[in-house]
């Protein structure tokens, strides 16, 4: 079901504080969670008498949030005439919103700029074309319903371009952008869904860049053993979902962009109430070898955590990065590149945990091996090496000396112990003592960003 602009902005704010309606949108100040909000709300079901009025109106209000900067939540829905199919696919005073220091580019340049200084979240209903769409993936998040999407060519354009129909699935739907194109962070069933894993989303984030993020309250019973999820034989599937849900605060894990490059996961969650990015190989999927999709998913989260002062705990499970044809020719490399120089200059506080698998530049893709300045842990299953033992054993097949050599590395790779003894990690952790050792972690360091600098990798 669709709601009105002002049913829509109950459901986002705890309290508001200003509404204000003006030609075809609301633009609204309120709080959520305690923090401060700035947003403009469209409603589809507005009558829209001058466009351009809207446009304009839209463009001061953001000129005003630039100027005294909190976090802004911008709610797209295609205003009424935008709907008809009779209309003109041309707006009125095309090259004043192309040209006009007024125009389109200058709501792109304050959204940049914007970037890395508060948190910005995109709402999405209905199908956005063209201008509309770069906006809303200038945000750090985007969530949209499952009836919604976007695409640079409307579906009447790509039609008259190609000859045939698109099939909108494929061209811009919610859920091709979900699981595909990695363009949207979370989608939801309907718009209560949305707004409220919008108010999840805030719950973590400050009010903008340099201020400090308040613990909040938590409820913590999982008394088993997180030993009995880690199989003996590394090349079985670990249940990295169930482990993250036995560590931290209950019910406080929220994903992100979780149908896109499943081998990844990224979140934020809750250890004694202090919020905290996660990431963590999932072996169920691909077995969380990493892709060029998995590096850009991981770099522009690690952005999102550094500009907000967020501390990272990396979950290590991994045999590195895919290699091949295929994933060359998408640029692992260049993707692989840009991950490391995310994490090693990011300022952030970053624990990267050897969990079992920890194989070759996928160290450093998971905050070890001194790519950064953080720390560097490991449970007695981790297996920290160059090669995996299947892929050693393939490299050195009828060559003694090979095979001795790699036999040597190995016994060394096994023994976390030795690893520690010999300088290379920071710290033995007991399976037991996981949780605890990361909230110690995040009690003593503690970062919060200068305010001047930021930005969010758009990727």
């Amino acid at each position: 079901m669709k709601y009105p602009a002002k049913i829509r902005a109950k459901f986002l704010f705890d309290e508001i504080l200003d509404l204000k309606k003006v030609e075809g949108h609301l633009e609204v100040i309120g709080r959520i969670d305690g923090k401060r909000v700035y947003s403009i709300i469209k409603d589809s079901l507005m009558i829209v008498n001058d466009l351009l009025k809207d446009f304009e109106e839209s463009l001061n209000f953001l000129e005003r949030i630039n100027e005294d900067p909190s976090i802004f939540v911008m709610v797209y829905d295609l205003i009424s005439d935008r709907k008809d199919p009779n209309k003109s696919v041309f707006p009125p005073h095309p090259t004043h919103f192309l040209l006009d220091k007024k125009g389109v580019g200058k709501w792109y340049n304050i959204l940049s700029n914007l970037s890395g200084k508060v948190p910005i979240i995109s709402i999405v209903f209905d199908k956005h074309g063209a201008s509309s769409t770069f906006p809303i993936c200038l945000s750090d998040v985007v969530v949209m319903t499952e009836e919604s999407g976007m695409s640079i060519g409307r579906e009447d354009v790509v039609k008259k371009l190609f000859g045939k129909s698109p099939d909108y699935d494929k061209l811009g739907s919610a859920r091709m952008h979900e699981s595909t194109s990695g363009s949207v962070d979370f989608v939801g069933k309907s718009e209560e869904e949305v707004f409220s894993w919008v108010k999840r989303y805030i719950s973590f984030m400050p009010e903008k860049r340099g201020e400090e993020i308040k613990k909040g309250t938590y409820q913590y019973t999982f008394k088993g053993s997180i030993k009995d999820l880690i199989p003996e034989n590394p090349m079985y599937v670990l249940d990295m979902d169930k482990l993250i849900s036995y560590i931290v605060d209950d019910s406080s894990f929220l994903e992100i962009k979780k149908n896109f490059a499943k081998e990844i996961v990224i979140g934020f969650a809750t250890f004694e109430g202090i919020k905290t990015g996660l990431i963590a190989n999932r072996s169920l999927s691909k077995g969380g070898i990493l892709f060029p999709e998995s590096c850009h998913k991981m770099a522009k989260f690690i952005s999102i955590c550094d500009s907000f002062g967020l501390p990272i705990i990396f979950l290590a499970d991994s045999c590195g990065f895919m290699v091949g044809e295929e994933v060359e020719q998408k640029g692992i490399i260049k993707s692989g590149s840009l991950l490391f120089k995310t994490i090693a200059t990011s300022r952030t506080p970053k624990l990267s945990i050897a969990v079992r698998r920890d194989y070759t530049a996928g160290v450093y893709a998971m905050g070890g091996g001194n790519i950064c300045d953080g720390k560097f842990f490991a449970l007695p299953s981790a297996i920290i090496t160059i090669y995996s033992e299947n892929v050693g054993k393939m490299l050195t097949e009828n060559d003694e000396e090979k095979e001795k050599r790699f036999k040597q590395m190995m016994e060394g790779a096994k023994s976390p112990q030795k690893l520690y003894k010999e300088g290379y990690i920071d710290k033995i952790i007991d399976y037991d003592d996981l949780r605890s050792e990361i909230v110690s972690f995040l009690k003593e360091n503690k970062f919060i960003p200068e305010t001047s600098k930021g930005y969010i990798l758009i990727l």
